[in-house]
């Protein structure tokens, strides 16, 4: 009887998306949630996703994104 075996590697997948909670969102954008508000009204942030009446979150790859176009152009 043979037994084939495999050179398996698990790896570590990050999730594709998550979502990030105001002091996190805070702590990547280095901006207030004053500013960052703001800056949602006038469509140059990342729209917040409401998960409850009083909680709200925004995805990660959406302030990743953003973060990609004003370090390229200069948004704020």
């Amino acid at each position: 009887m043979k037994i084939q075996t495999t050179n398996f590697i698990p790896v570590q997948r990050k999730p594709k998306d998550r979502l990030v909670r105001e002091r996190e969102c805070r702590a990547i954008t280095g901006l207030a949630r004053q500013r960052r508000w703001e800056l949602e009204k006038q469509g140059k942030f990342p729209k917040r996703v409401h998960l409850g009446t009083r909680s709200v979150a925004w995805r990660l790859s959406d302030l990743e994104k953003w973060i990609d176009e004003v370090s390229e152009k200069g948004l704020i």
